[in-house]
């Protein structure tokens, strides 16, 4: 049975997977192989933000946010300080070895962007502003008891 109708998900999980293979493109040879996106927002927000902060930004679990500082420490891109006014808590910073790849990060991630807003055919800056108010507004409802699991994803050859 054929149907022209596909399911928004269904669309939106199939594009994360094409812009993840392209931003995976440009990064190859790179030390780092995943959790770009993370790595950047760390390194915008470097000793401004600690794990809590970074899990709900990334709409994750606390133990899934360890898991991905975890590996981002492990290939030298972040570190985790104690808060000199809150010594139980860890702000985040991108040390300079990471630093050294965050132009390139940051490139990569623009144009993966810009490729996949070009091939729309309507105006790419107004939907996806459009996106982004849908995900702010919807923030908080009972949707969101639905995580993302980092954990799962993988290389073909992992």
């Amino acid at each position: 049975m054929e149907t022209n109708y596909q399911p928004l998900g269904f669309t939106f999980i199939a594009l994360t997977k094409h812009y993840l293979n392209l931003l995976d493109e440009q990064l190859k040879g790179l030390p780092i192989e995943k959790y770009y996106y993370p790595f950047w927002y760390i390194a915008k927000n470097s000793g401004n933000i600690n794990q809590q902060q970074m899990a709900e930004c990334l709409d994750v679990d606390k133990v899934a946010i360890v898991r991905v500082i975890d590996y981002l420490e492990k290939i030298d891109f972040v570190e985790r300080k104690i808060n000199p006014q809150d010594r139980r808590c860890h702000t985040l910073h991108a040390t300079d070895f990471g630093l050294q790849y965050l132009e390139k990060v940051e490139q990569a991630l623009q144009q993966t962007d810009q490729f996949l807003l070009n091939e729309m055919k309507s105006s790419c800056d107004t939907w996806h502003l459009e996106l982004i108010e849908l995900n702010h507004k919807l923030r908080g409802s009972s949707i969101d008891k639905f995580t993302f699991d980092y954990k799962r994803i993988s290389h073909e050859n992992d």
